[in-house]
């Protein structure tokens, strides 16, 4: 892939709703292992698209793909990119865990207002442990 690519976002939104775990995420660390070759907002709309049908599933991530998400999320955040910071926290809530609560937690202290209220709306969102 070049750099800067962009991918092929029929693709990813054209996938089956019902979508076997190991395939989703098999997909998932692919797409991660190529994302610094990819525009960050590119990625994160197709990993939202897998995260959409990892839900149907009805079974969490495992610790490897969540960690890898959390990872991929905390490298390419950007508090002054509002549509960015927008994908990743709709990214988070819907892979809750300890980990990605614990990032937003911290992503919150001396956040700008707008931002804060942003992230405290995201942990809203998540299940309560």
């Amino acid at each position: 892939m070049q750099a800067n690519q962009a991918l092929d976002m029929d693709f990813y939104i054209c996938l089956p709703a019902n979508m076997a775990q190991e395939e989703i995420e098999s997909m998932v660390s692919e797409l991660l292992l190529n994302s610094a070759q990819l525009p960050p907002h590119h990625v994160g709309e197709a990993l939202t698209e897998l995260i959409e049908r990892q839900l149907y599933n009805y079974q969490p991530f495992t610790s490897n793909t969540r960690q890898g998400l959390i990872g991929w999320i905390a490298a390419v955040w950007r508090d002054e990119d509002a549509a960015l910071v927008d994908l990743l926290l709709t990214m988070l809530v819907n892979i809750p865990c300890p980990a990605g609560e614990h990032f937003l937690t911290e992503k919150r202290k001396g956040a700008p207002p707008k931002l804060a209220q942003l992230i405290d709306q995201a942990l809203g969102e998540l299940p309560k442990h």
